[in-house]
């Protein structure tokens, strides 16, 4: 049951969740494995504006702060797709998706594919919302990971446009927010794809041997 947000932001960071608390022991590895992902995001957030120069930079700041918190929110949604092979959560978001899609199709979609194959869907959506949470929160690989963040919100919408508990602007805003990380990338918003750069300039930008020699 939710209390506020202080009181729940609080009761995830040290597992007391109902959503952690249904997992075991196995909940300390995933709040471990939280507390590295975020202490991490702020760690590289600060080494990419230093390698910037150390200038106020308001609008990367923003970017990866968005960047991170999307990443957040996949992290926490992951969690409700355990235990497998096929969690409760999942079962019942996809079986209202048959109901409620905004067309018969994608409700029909969702029916003959998705329902009979939960078993396979369920460790696929587990694994695919773990990634986005990792490479938005560490800012790795942000293009491919938002774009494919943006789709997937996306599907959500129309899968649940007609559901009377959702609001199909939420799905809306967060398909927004990952596409402009998609379109930011990771270089421009604090993230570890900035660090890592260098190390994939392509050869042609450096000088080589023979047109030094022509500069002497």
């Amino acid at each position: 049951m939710k209390t506020d947000p202080l009181n729940d932001a609080w009761d995830f960071l040290v597992g007391a969740q109902p959503d952690q608390v249904a997992l075991g022991d196995l909940r300390w590895l995933f709040v471990g494995l939280f507390a590295f992902l975020v202490v991490a995001s702020c760690v590289i957030a600060l080494a990419a504006w230093r390698r910037q120069g150390g200038e106020p930079a308001s609008g990367p700041f923003w970017a990866w702060l968005i960047r991170a918190l999307v990443g957040i929110m996949w992290f926490q949604a992951m969690l409700w797709k355990l235990p497998f092979p096929v969690a409760p959560g999942l079962q019942h978001r996809a079986e209202q998706m048959v109901d409620n899609a905004a067309w018969l199709w994608f409700g029909w979609l969702v029916s003959a594919v998705v329902l009979p194959n939960m078993m396979i869907v369920d460790p696929l959506v587990f694994a695919a919302e773990l990634g986005l949470a990792i490479s938005l929160l560490l800012g790795l690989f942000v293009r491919p990971a938002a774009s494919l963040g943006a789709i997937y919100a996306i599907g959500l919408w129309i899968g649940l446009y007609h559901h009377p508990d959702e609001w199909p602007w939420g799905y809306v805003f967060l398909a927004a927010a990952q596409a402009m990380s998609a379109v930011v990338g990771g270089r421009h918003s604090l993230g570890l794809d900035a660090l890592l750069a260098p190390l994939w300039q392509p050869s042609i930008e450096r000088p080589s041997p023979s047109s030094r020699r022509v500069a002497r």
